[in-house]
């Protein structure tokens, strides 16, 4: 995957946390997508099996290559 593509998929995943966090709010909301992301890739480091699968797929990562 080229860097494109992965940021992207970071602003899927950023749009679809703002869309699931503001279903809930009706009042201002304020939270970093990149820390979200960044935090969830580190923890993906360290995963295997399904848990990483699921991961990959919550961060909309699950359709690149190389992952």
């Amino acid at each position: 995957p080229d860097v494109t593509d992965l940021a992207f998929k970071n602003i899927d995943f950023a749009m679809n946390l703002y869309r699931k966090i503001s279903s809930y709010h009706d009042k201002n909301i304020f939270f970093s997508p990149l820390s979200v992301s960044t935090s969830f890739a580190t923890l993906l480091l360290a995963s295997k099996g399904s848990t990483r699968s699921q991961m990959e797929k919550g961060l909309n990562l699950d359709s690149l290559d190389g992952t």
